[in-house]
């Protein structure tokens, strides 16, 4: 935890010194990212998990010491008004370490919930395994436009359901009890004696409606937009090492620093950024650099390393601005093919002519 956050305070400090904007404009726009929040939202649950269980320990030791007291056996002649007086200390320990248990309750609850965010940010690092969180990403868009239009369905089914089984049934009572069971509806849980209690017709045609516009078209053209994004990154990860590969690039790497065949490439970076002085500079630089400039700038570096590094970073570019083959360039392509056919059978009927 501490390590953590020692890491975001000098990733903070590291944005801000190598930036030229004010700090708080280079914090704002440089620094926030999904998964940075995510790792201050883990720093802040991981302190108030910690600070709610130092605080149950104090209190629970607190009640102790107060049931000792009245456990003692010295206890049996001490005065009423003493009696009550240590009897009002008990009730409010215990009150405060209930009180207090239930604080840490419920700061833990969320801890799982942190870990899941930051094991998806680890998950992130991997092309395969960050498929789940690019296609959310990907079809963000499209679900945001999408859920609009769900809950202003999902609402006006669930006035309508308050309206028709309010004054019947307790489930739809409220506006917050019938969102709830209409929820609960969406997944195939509903009780058809009661519902038709207002009378089979109303129930029947209202549970029709439903099913049909939540269920079958609403919900298949969330899992279509989330499969369409799905396919296009899966497409794009295909190409993608696997988990395996990559653990064992990294013990190649591991193992070469070791041999001191190889510097991090974490010091390459520092190299340049030194030699620059201005992260976003750097990084939108188009100066063409050599292996040569590469080995004068890092210090250490060998000449292997240095070549494997610049074709790395050739070829990533080179991916970055190619041009994705369209369904245009295959029809052009087509096209081309028909024209080409259609002057062969044009010349071979010619030559059957002579």
């Amino acid at each position: 935890l501490t390590y953590v956050l020692i890491g975001e305070v000098k990733e903070v400090i590291y944005v801000i010194r190598g930036s030229k904007e004010p700090w708080w404009k280079a914090v704002l726009y440089e620094y926030l990212a999904l998964w940075n929040c995510v790792d201050w939202i883990s720093i802040i649950c991981a302190y108030a998990v910690l600070g709610t269980y130092i605080r149950l320990q104090v209190e629970t030791g607190a009640a102790n010491v107060s049931l000792a007291r009245i456990a003692d056996p010295g206890f049996a002649n001490v005065t009423r008004a003493e009696s009550t007086v240590l009897s009002a200390e008990v009730f409010d320990n215990v009150e405060s370490m209930v009180s207090a248990e239930s604080d840490f309750r419920l700061t833990l609850m969320f801890y799982p919930m942190v870990v899941m965010l930051r094991l998806f940010k680890s998950f992130d690092a991997q092309p395969r395994l960050a498929v789940v969180t690019k296609t959310l990403a990907t079809a963000s868009k499209d679900m945001a436009h999408f859920f609009l239009v769900f809950f202003s369905i999902y609402g006006c089914m669930a006035i309508n359901g308050m309206l028709l089984f309010g004054q019947e049934m307790e489930d739809f009572s409220t506006f917050d009890r019938s969102i709830i069971t209409c929820f609960r509806a969406m997944l195939g849980e509903w009780d058809w004696s009661q519902l038709s209690s207002v009378g089979r017709l109303y129930a029947g045609v209202w549970i029709f409606f439903f099913v049909v516009i939540v269920v079958v078209l609403l919900l298949n053209m969330l899992l279509a937009i989330l499969m369409d994004a799905y396919g296009v990154v899966k497409s794009k990860a295909s190409n993608m090492e696997g988990l395996p590969e990559q653990i064992s690039e990294m013990v190649r790497r591991r193992r070469q620093s070791l041999m001191q065949e190889r510097v991090r490439l974490n010091d390459i970076w520092d190299a340049y950024f030194q030699k620059i002085g201005d992260e976003k500079q750097m990084v939108e630089s188009k100066t063409v650099v050599s292996y040569k400039d590469v080995m004068r700038t890092v210090r250490g570096i060998p000449a292997k390393q240095a070549k494997r590094t610049i074709a790395n970073a050739q070829r990533e570019l080179d991916e970055a601005n190619a041009v994705p083959y369209s369904i245009d360039d295959v029809k052009e392509q087509v096209d081309l093919c028909n024209n080409r056919a259609q002057i062969i059978h044009e010349e071979v009927a010619s030559i059957r002519r002579c």
